[in-house]
């Protein structure tokens, strides 16, 4: 026989229990994670390998990684944009729909806004590709609407 006792200020508990017990005590919480952007969607992934900001991502098992558009095996993987650097083993955040803007971006507002070679970005579609993904549309030099990533080839 064993006893148990249980201190919640005010009140203390003893219990007399035959059987052993397991105790098991809540966590503390953590702190908060990145806020997402007005109006967008975001989440957070392990960077495969280094990544930098303002390029297309897709997952492959847990991990991030560039999405290439020379890879078919990509055409049902393409996620979003990293919003910001990581190395490998950091953690990448990666807006999937909304706002998306970076100081590097120069788009021609209105035009659509196309994952090239390297996983950048550009109002040019790629020459020759396998595959041909379309990011959203430019609303500024430095912004693009960014929607779902739309595999159309």
């Amino acid at each position: 026989m064993s006893t148990i006792v249980l201190t919640q200020k005010p009140v203390t508990i003893a219990l007399e229990r035959k059987e052993p017990v397991i105790a098991i005590s809540r966590g503390t919480q953590g702190p908060p994670g990145v806020p997402g952007p007005a109006g967008g969607q975001t989440i957070q992934r392990i960077a495969a390998h280094n990544i930098v900001a303002g390029r297309a991502v897709t997952i492959q098992g847990a991990l991030a990684v560039y999405f290439d558009i020379n890879n078919i095996a990509h055409a049902a993987g393409a996620v979003g944009i990293a919003t910001n650097s990581a190395l490998t083993g950091d953690v990448v955040n990666i807006q999937i729909v909304g706002e998306c803007s970076d100081v590097g971006f120069s788009f021609a507002p209105g035009a659509p806004v196309f994952v090239t070679a390297l996983s950048t970005l550009s109002n040019t579609p790629p020459a020759s590709s396998a595959l041909l993904c379309i990011a959203g549309v430019a609303s500024d030099v430095n912004k693009f609407i960014l929607r779902p990533l739309t595999i159309i080839r």
